[in-house]
């Protein structure tokens, strides 16, 4: 073998070795989080998706917190037409599967 391919099967073996002890973690991370309550197991979610998403566009924020709260009112006030949950479900399976 030449000096190149012992250095890159070297470079694979560290790669290995290092997802091996990420796995390890993310495990143990897993079982102790696992005994969380829903609400501590939601808030950890909440965080983790925050830290994956990078900057936040506020203008974007806030355009969406408008349109939930009039959907919100729309639905309080009886004015949201909406399909049964079923239908829903159906069609998304239908697309999706």
């Amino acid at each position: 073998m030449n000096a190149v391919k012992i250095e890159e099967l070297s470079l694979v073996s560290q790669l290995l070795k290092r997802n091996d002890k990420m796995t390890e973690t993310a495990e143990k991370l897993k079982l102790e989080l696992s005994q969380l309550s829903a609400q501590e197991r939601a808030e950890i979610a909440h965080f983790l998706i925050q830290s994956l998403d990078g900057d936040v566009d506020n203008d974007v924020e806030a355009a969406w917190d408008t349109e939930l709260t009039k959907r919100l009112e729309d639905i309080h006030r009886g004015t949201a037409i909406g399909e049964p949950l079923n239908q829903v479900f159906s069609e998304l399976r239908e697309k999706y599967s």
